[in-house]
């Protein structure tokens, strides 16, 4: 990544990178898609085997492929059922990223609202974050519905501060 950012041709290393997320057997995939999340929009073939890598036996392959869709925004729109799915995951980790992910896709993202909407009671506070984030970038009709939500994540005094600030944005 940081030679193909140097030299400033990034179309000619990508391909080495998608490959390397099909090696599963020489490469971790997570250090592939990590490489790939600095290539943003312009990596996005690597989109359907990162939406493979979101159901990766190790978390931090999952994590890994979530994070990298969500640096390549509205191009990843396509992984948003996965994303959606991945907010459910037993990881906290990949969980967050996935709402950040789909956050930064935003408004072709509104079918996961309801998830999202979920996420906001999830017992880990990025989860919490991300997902407040992700409901304000992804906007428009049927967002409405986590008002109730949001509002209690406003008024829990138990509530870390900056979800409850960004909350209060929302």
């Amino acid at each position: 990544y940081a030679i193909a950012k140097i030299t400033g041709d990034t179309r000619k290393h990508i391909p080495f990178l998608v490959e390397a997320l099909r090696d599963k057997k020489r490469v971790w995939p997570g250090m592939a898609a990590a490489a790939l999340a600095g290539f943003g929009p312009d990596a996005v073939q690597a989109v359907p085997l990162l939406i493979e890598d979101l159901q990766a036996e190790h978390a931090d392959n999952r994590w890994g492929a979530a994070g990298a869709l969500a640096n390549m925004g509205p191009a990843a729109r396509e992984a948003v059922p996965a994303l959606n799915e991945a907010l459910k995951d037993w990881d906290e980790k990949v969980r967050w990223y996935s709402a950040w992910a789909l956050g930064e896709i935003g408004p072709d993202a509104r079918r996961a609202v309801p998830d999202l909407v979920l996420c906001l009671d999830d017992p880990d506070d990025d989860v919490r974050g991300y997902a407040v984030r992700a409901l304000v970038k992804v906007g428009g009709p049927g967002v409405e519905q986590a008002i109730p939500a949001l509002t209690a994540r406003v008024e829990d005094e138990t509530e870390n501060d900056a979800i409850r600030e960004e909350a209060q944005k929302a």
